[in-house]
């Protein structure tokens, strides 16, 4: 009986413990570098184009990927960027080819928590681009409805990220999810300079 009593009590230590642990939020200083260079910014708005001509056009207009008017740009709605709050692990580590990685740091990774949620407090507000932090599953339920809206640009997912040792390399996965035929998966390689600043390399995995 007491066994019995033991064990219920213990299994109730380890969900309190996953629940706290699911809970806990920060930002690891990579991923905010990360989402901050290639997420948070109008970079890859397309509105901010002119479309390409047909290829039989190309030649007689003369098309070089113009940049719109200021003018035009003003009146563009807010770029509306979802990014998954929940940072999870499902993996070992990430498969990689072309990066040089030292063996140390493949070998004996370090995780920085089993799961976390991003703090979503911390990023810079810019003009003209909003985050939108939400898990995976608020994303999907509302899909249909908010990628017929103007502005929207897409729903982004960080996973698997570990840190060497020293705290001064990392790698972590990144998936990009703007509709069904149109997403992508990359391995993402970091390397903190000496002043500081990330510098990033990315692999790409798949493509839809």
């Amino acid at each position: 009986m007491r066994l019995k009593q033991f064990l219920v009590l213990l299994f109730g230590c380890l969900q309190m413990f996953h629940s706290c642990m699911d809970k806990e939020t920060g930002n690891p200083e990579v991923i905010q570098a990360y989402i901050e260079e290639y997420v948070n910014n109008r970079t890859n708005d397309i509105r901010l184009y002119d479309p390409p001509p047909p290829p039989e056009w190309k030649d007689s207009l003369q098309h070089k990927g113009r940049r719109k008017h200021d003018s035009v740009l003003q009146n563009l709605k807010i770029l509306r960027v979802y990014v998954n709050h929940h940072v999870a692990y499902d993996t070992i580590i990430p498969a990689h080819r072309k990066f040089k990685v030292d063996d140390d740091f493949m070998k004996k990774p370090l995780v920085v928590n089993k799961g976390f949620l991003l703090d979503h407090t911390a990023f810079s507000k810019k003009d003209g681009i909003m985050l939108a932090f939400i898990s995976s599953d608020e994303f999907f339920e509302n899909y249909e409805e908010n990628q017929r809206k103007e502005g929207y640009g897409g729903f982004f997912s960080f996973k698997n990220l570990y840190y060497s040792k020293d705290g001064k390399k990392a790698i972590f996965e990144m998936n990009f999810y703007k509709r069904k035929m149109n997403g992508s998966s990359s391995v993402i390689y970091a390397e903190k300079d000496d002043d500081g600043t990330w510098k990033f390399q990315s692999e790409l995995k798949s493509i839809s």
